[in-house]
């Protein structure tokens, strides 16, 4: 709703040269450099400190971040470089390695040696045996779809996911999974990334009068998933609104706030996203309240599940069950499961849905559409139903460049085919 900064991106004008693009390469490289400093203090030590001071649980949380940085990094980018330490002359600087298998090899080399040796149970802002494994079973996952199709790695996503079912359960209310009060205690999340004291509620996203620049507007015809055919919203709305789907409610506010009363709002396009929800006698005051961000749940594992299986076997009794867990949350019945007798692509498309439903505004769905090679036509469907707010997209455009700033910074760089 304000193009600013982000704008270009919204538009899929990805340019070497652009802010944002930079600025993320180089804050993850920021911190990988850090983590790799640590990793290296850690191997300068003998024997008898690394015992008294735990080095081996250092160096696995040292491990699981960076190969969360670099998951992130070669989802976005494609072709990260590969930097495993932090020595450094610029006079006889090391020959780098660039390139997505040689970074997914790294991920999973730390991601193993991080379950290996990391305690179970922990509070879920620190890597845990269980964050790791869930973070492992992620990563094979995208190994196994678009663009690597390193299909043999569906099977390990499979074991490795499956070993997380059991000491974390789905909350029983969707609602629940996003509450202040409840983050804690939460049975569902495996791993968050805290937001404490610094604040992140209502500055970009929430209901028009409480969010601070309206930022964030909802895709059209968004809404329409959450209802049956038939059924969807007609403007001007008649409140209340009925529907199945638990998950609409906690989503989308079709509210706004108007002198610190709340309004419902009877036109569509003055619905916001939602999702994270504090309840406000009046309109919030920014930096008031932070939020954490579930990197990492149970519905995330039981639809990693279902559809490494269907890619694996097909629409299996055990793909079904994992699917139908999140539906049954979602409904709160058993009416509402996936219909018998679906082809592999029909329970695979059931699955990209179910998916943009539950986690809709958590910054995975990019990646959903990428690793079901989806994302083109999902893009080309929606220009042609939304002409007037077509996106410039071109095939290449799944990844970002590589930054202006590293290619001016390292010559022996590869770009990006593309770009």
């Amino acid at each position: 709703n304000s193009m600013g900064r982000f704008g270009d991106l919204d538009q899929y004008y990805f340019q070497p040269s652009d802010y944002v693009i930079n600025e993320v390469w180089s804050e993850h490289y920021r911190v990988i450099r850090l983590t790799n400093i640590g990793l290296d203090e850690i191997k300068g030590l003998d024997q008898a400190l690394e015992e008294e001071v735990g080095a081996v649980r250092f160096e696995s949380e040292f491990r699981f971040l960076r190969a969360l940085l670099y998951f992130n990094l070669v989802k976005l980018y494609g072709n990260p470089i590969l930097v495993t330490t932090a020595e450094f002359n610029s006079d006889n600087a090391p020959p780098h390695v660039q390139g997505r298998e040689d970074v997914f090899d790294q991920i999973v080399d730390d991601l193993i040696f991080a379950q290996q040796n990391l305690s179970s149970g922990l509070a879920k802002e620190r890597a845990s045996k269980e964050a790791a494994t869930a973070l492992l079973g992620k990563v094979y996952l995208t190994m196994a779809g678009f663009p690597m199709y390193q299909t043999d790695k569906y099977a390990l996503a499979i074991e490795e996911l499956q070993k997380v079912v059991g000491g974390y359960t789905l909350e029983e209310n969707y609602e629940d999974v996003f509450s202040i009060e409840n983050e804690s205690t939460n049975t569902e999340v495996i791993f968050s990334i805290a937001f404490d004291g610094t604040g992140n509620y209502s500055v970009p996203w929430g209901p028009q009068g409480i969010s601070f620049n309206d930022r964030l507007l909802l895709v059209p015809g968004f809404i329409n998933s959450f209802f049956e055919e038939g059924d969807e919203p007609v403007e001007p709305v008649i409140f209340p609104l009925v529907t199945d789907d638990s998950r609409f409610y906690q989503n989308i506010a079709t509210f706004s706030y108007v002198n610190g009363n709340m309004m419902d709002e009877t036109l569509v396009e003055n619905w916001r996203p939602y999702k994270f929800i504090k309840e406000v006698e009046e309109p919030s005051v920014m930096n008031q309240e932070s939020f954490d961000y579930p990197y990492l749940r149970m519905a995330d594992v039981h639809l990693m599940i279902a559809e490494a299986e269907n890619m694996l076997n097909g629409p299996t009794t055990k793909a079904y069950n994992a699917l139908n867990l999140v539906r049954r949350r979602a409904y709160g019945d058993l009416n509402h499961d996936a219909p018998n007798g679906l082809s592999q692509e029909e329970f695979s498309n059931l699955i990209l849905n179910e998916r943009r439903l539950e986690f809709c505004f958590e910054g995975q769905f990019k990646d959903d559409l990428i690793r079901m090679n989806a994302l083109e036509a999902e893009i080309l469907n929606y220009n042609q139903d939304y002409p007037e707010l077509a996106r410039d997209f071109q095939s290449h455009e799944y990844i970002w460049p590589i930054p202006q700033s590293e290619t001016n910074f390292n010559p022996n760089v590869v770009q990006n085919e593309g770009y």
